[in-house]
C-alpha cells in the first residue's frame, strides 16, 4: 500500500482561529458588485474589498443591501444593470485581447501572449490537406478527452445536410492539433514523416477562429464550437501564449454553464430511459442546446463539458489565475456524472449504471472501484485532486486561517487510495509487460504523476502550518514529499524512453524537482540524520538527490523544447 498518509499520533485535536476572523456568511446583498457578478466570496469590506483590491479592480457597492423582490421593476433594473456591467467587462476582455499586452500572473511571473500575423482573409484549406493531420490528432485523441469515433467523423463529413457536418471551426482546430503532433513526433521519431504537404498552423489558426467566430454568431452547432475552442485553447497553452489561452478557457467554461452542461444530473439522465414520457419538461427547455437527440448525443455533451472542465483547472494551476468555475455557487455546482466510454452511451448502458460525479471524488468506496473506471475519468479525477490540493492555502477569505485539517487528510486519503487502485488498472489495460509502454499505460502514467503531485502538495501544505495547528511530524511530511518526488522523476524517465513527450507530465516535474532542490540545499545547511529512518523509508543521500534532480531538470528541458510554455517551469527549477 502507498505509504503517504500518516499515523494520528501528530495530529492537533482542533485548529485554532486567527484572531480577527469571523465564521459567519456575510449578510445577503452585502457584497461588492464585482465580486457578484463574478461569483466569488466578498469579505464585505469597505470601500475596498481585498478581492478587488489583489486583482486591481474598483471595487463597487450598490447603494441598497436589500435585494428587490422578484419581478419588480427594481429587480429588473438591477439585472439591466448587470447585464450593462457584464457587456462593459467583456468589452475590456476582447480589447485586452486584441492588444495581446504581456502581464505579470499571481505569482508574478512574466507572461507573454503573441498575436496571429493574419487577418480572416485567407483561403480556406481543402479537407483533403486536413486529413492527414486529423488522424494524426485521433491517434492522441485520448490524451484530449475528445472522445468522438474517427468512422463517425469521417461520415458526418460526407453527409448530405451540411448542418449535420462537423463545423468547419473543429476540423481546423483538430487540424491544428495533428500539424504539432506531427512536429512532436518528427522530433522523437526520426524516421516518421507526414503523408501529405505542411500546413501553416498561423494560417489554421486563423482559419479555426473565423469559423469559431461565425459558428457562435449563428448559433450554428454549438458542440462542434465548443470542442474547438477547447482544443484551440490548449494548443495555445501549449505554444505559451497564455493570455489567449485563458481567455478563451474562461469564456468556454461559462459556455458550458450557460449551455447548463455542468447539471446533467440524475433527472437529466432518466429523461433518457424508456419509461419516462417524452412530453415532460425537460432541464434543456429554453436552453440553446435544446434535448439532445439520442442517448450518444448526451454523451458528448457530458464528454465536451468534462474537456472544458480539465482544461479550466489545468490552465488555471500552470498561470496561478483563478478557475473559471466557482463550485461552491449553487448555481455552478458540478452534477454531471463522471465520463463514461462512448459505446456505453450508444447502447444506454451509462443511463443504467450507478450514478457517481464530482461529489463522489473522494468517497473511498467508490475509488475502490478505480479499476473498473474508463480512463478518462482516471484522468478527471487526478485532474480534481490536483487543483483541490494545489490551492488548500491560497483561499485569503476562508474562515479559518489554514485549511480544515479533515479535509486535507480527506484529499490524501482519497489520492493514496487511488494510488494503490492504479496496479490493478494496469493490469486489466492489456498490459503486454513489455519496455514499451502501450497508449493506455500512458495515461495511467500521467494519472499517477497528477496523484503523486496531490501527495507533494497536501504535505507541503502541512509541513507550512504552524506547530499548533500541524497534524503530524513534519520531518515525516518531508519524507513523503520527497519520495513522492522521485516517482514522479522516474515516471518522467520511463515516458521518456517510450517516446511519449506529455506537456502534463513537464508540469508535475516542476513541484518535484522543487522539493528535491529545496530539500537538497536543507541537507547541506543543517545535514540529514542517516542513522535512523522516517515514515517506514530511509532517508536518501545528498548525493542520490541530486542526480535525480539533474535528471528531472534534463527531462524538463528536454520538453520545453517542444512545449514553448514549459521555459516558464524551467525558469522556476533554475530559480531554486
Amino acid at each position: 500500500m502507498s505509504n503517504f498518509i500518516p499515523d494520528k499520533a501528530g495530529r492537533s485535536t482542533s485548529p485554532r482561529r486567527a484572531p480577527g476572523r469571523h465564521t459567519q456568511k456575510l449578510p445577503r446583498g452585502s457584497a461588492c458588485v464585482s465580486c457578484r457578478e463574478r461569483k466569488v466570496r466578498c469579505d464585505g469590506n469597505e470601500p475596498v474589498c481585498l478581492v478587488c483590491e489583489r486583482a486591481g479592480r474598483t471595487c463597487i457597492y450598490s447603494s441598497t443591501k436589500v435585494a428587490p423582490a422578484p419581478g419588480s421593476t427594481a429587480a429588473l433594473d438591477a439585472k439591466l444593470s448587470s447585464l450593462e456591467e457584464r457587456m462593459r467587462q467583456l468589452t475590456e476582455l476582447n480589447a485586452d485581447v486584441d492588444e495581446y499586452d504581456d502581464y505579470d500572473d499571481a505569482e508574478g511571473n512574466f507572461i507573454s501572449a503573441h498575436p496571429g500575423p493574419l487577418g480572416f482573409d485567407v483561403e480556406e484549406i481543402p479537407i483533403e490537406a486536413c486529413r492527414p493531420f486529423i488522424d494524426i490528432f485521433f491517434e492522441k485523441s485520448l490524451g484530449y478527452l475528445l472522445l468522438v469515433p474517427p468512422e463517425r467523423f469521417y461520415d458526418d463529413i460526407h453527409n448530405a445536410d451540411p448542418k449535420h457536418q462537423p463545423h468547419p471551426a473543429l476540423i481546423y482546430a483538430m487540424t491544428l492539433v495533428g500539424i504539432e503532433c506531427s512536429a512532436i513526433r518528427a522530433v522523437v521519431e526520426p524516421g516518421f514523416h507526414p503523408s501529405s504537404a505542411p500546413l501553416k498552423a498561423d494560417v489554421v489558426l486563423t482559419l479555426a477562429r473565423k469559423h469559431l467566430d461565425a459558428s457562435l454568431a449563428n448559433a450554428d452547432r454549438l458542440l462542434d464550437h465548443l470542442q474547438a475552442s477547447i482544443l484551440v485553447a490548449f494548443w495555445l497553452l501549449r505554444q505559451g501564449r497564455l493570455q489567449e489561452a485563458q481567455y478563451m478557457t474562461s469564456t468556454n467554461a461559462r459556455l458550458t454553464v450557460i449551455y447548463k452542461l455542468h447539471q446533467i444530473d440524475q433527472v437529466a439522465m432518466r429523461e433518457y430511459l424508456e419509461s419516462t414520457s417524452t412530453s415532460a419538461p425537460s432541464i434543456w427547455d429554453g436552453t440553446l442546446l435544446r434535448k439532445p437527440s439520442s442517448h450518444q448525443e448526451l454523451g458528448f455533451r457530458i464528454a465536451v463539458f468534462w474537456q472544458a472542465y480539465y482544461y479550466d483547472k489545468f490552465l488555471s494551476m500552470t498561470t496561478g489565475l483563478l478557475s473559471a468555475y466557482n463550485e461552491s455557487s449553487p448555481e455552478e455546482e458540478i452534477t454531471t456524472p463522471w465520463l463514461r466510454p462512448m459505446e456505453e452511451y450508444k447502447t444506454g448502458q451509462a443511463l443504467h449504471g450507478p450514478y457517481a460525479s464530482f461529489g463522489t471524488l473522494t468517497d473511498l468506496n467508490e475509488l475502490e472501484s478505480t479499476s473498473n473506471h474508463p480512463f478518462t475519468t482516471l484522468v478527471l479525477k487526478a485532474v480534481s485532486m490536483l487543483y483541490r490540493s494545489s490551492n488548500v492555502l491560497v483561499d485569503p477569505l476562508a474562515a479559518e486561517p489554514y485549511p480544515a485539517i479533515d479535509s486535507m487528510r480527506i484529499l490524501l486519503a482519497a489520492a493514496t487510495k487511488m494510488l494503490d487502485q492504479l496496479p490493478k488498472v494496469q493490469k486489466h489495460s492489456g498490459s503486454r509487460g513489455s519496455s514499451l509502454l502501450q497508449p493506455s499505460e500512458m495515461v495511467i502514467t500521467v494519472v499517477e504523476c497528477m496523484l503523486l503531485v496531490t501527495v507533494i502538495n497536501i504535505h507541503g501544505a502541512a509541513e507550512s502550518l504552524p506547530s499548533p495547528h500541524s497534524f503530524w511530524d513534519k520531518e515525516q511530511s518531508q519524507v513523503f514529499r520527497i519520495d513522492a518526488a522521485r516517482k514522479v522523476i522516474g515516471r518522467g524517465q520511463l515516458m521518456k524512453d517510450a517516446n511519449a513527450p506529455y506537456l502534463s507530465i513537464g508540469f508535475m516535474l516542476t513541484p518535484a524537482c522543487k522539493v528535491l532542490a529545496e530539500h537538497s540545499r536543507h541537507i547541506r545547511s543543517v545535514g540529514w540524520d542517516n542513522s535512523t529512518s522516517k515514515g517506514g523509508m530511509a532517508p536518501v543521500a545528498l548525493e542520490d538527490i541530486e542526480k535525480e534532480l539533474s535528471i528531472g531538470v534534463s527531462l524538463l528541458s528536454d520538453l520545453a523544447e517542444l512545449f514553448p510554455v514549459l521555459e516558464v517551469q524551467l525558469e522556476k527549477i533554475r530559480a531554486h
